[in-house]
């Protein structure tokens, strides 16, 4: 008699724990929602861990830029810069990855638009 009032109280428990659960998520949504409001780093927050995750309100793909449009940008940043650029430099200005520029890097040294010396600084051509 008494295990099945414990299983009883259990099930009870977890039942209230389930539906406790997403008002827990809610509240540390709303701290990181206001701590941006504030300007307080959102970071110090606590991150949601438990459940589902979340999925990306768009339909899960960031807007592709054409390999043109990539070449322009990297071409103005190299411009931009005073005595050569490396790279990495140019991703970091792009906020992009080093492979991302480094896939073009080699057709537009070739196309000559911009040059690349022995220790890979890139200038304007």
């Amino acid at each position: 008699m008494a295990r099945l009032d414990v299983q009883s109280i259990r099930e009870q428990i977890e039942e209230r724990f389930a539906e406790l659960r997403p008002l827990v998520e809610e509240e540390a949504e709303l701290q990181r929602m206001l701590a941006a409001i504030d300007g307080q780093a959102a970071a110090r927050l606590p991150k949601r861990t438990r459940g589902r995750p979340r999925r990306s309100r768009s339909n899960g793909r960031r807007k592709r830029i054409s390999a043109a449009d990539r070449k322009q940008q990297i071409r103005d940043v190299v411009a931009s810069s005073d005595g050569g650029i490396r790279q990495a430099e140019v991703a970091r200005a792009l906020g992009v990855s080093q492979p991302t520029v480094g896939r073009f890097i080699p057709e537009m040294v070739k196309a000559k638009t911009i040059k690349q010396d022995r220790k890979k600084i890139l200038t304007a051509a």
